[in-house]
């Protein structure tokens, strides 16, 4: 069996986010990947080009470099 599960690292101990239906004394294998940050996702990455064009206009190459403009390296603005 095989299953993924959210976990946070505390004092030391590697807590699981939801309850594990494992009988006690069960062996596993850990495998740790650390989880993207929250303000990583889908739809911060939107509400980061919402405004980036105006009434002026906006960058013209926005879809050949939208990682630089959302991840960083040039000005938008």
């Amino acid at each position: 069996m095989s299953i993924a599960i959210e976990a946070v690292w505390e004092s030391g101990v590697l807590k699981p986010r939801t309850k594990l239906d494992l009988p006690e004394s069960t062996n596993v294998r850990v495998i740790v990947e650390e989880a993207p940050s929250p303000s990583l996702n889908g739809w911060a990455a939107i509400d980061r080009l919402i405004g980036m064009v105006n009434d002026e206009g906006g960058p013209t190459d926005v879809a050949e470099r939208h990682d630089e403009y959302l991840y960083g390296g040039l000005k938008t603005r």
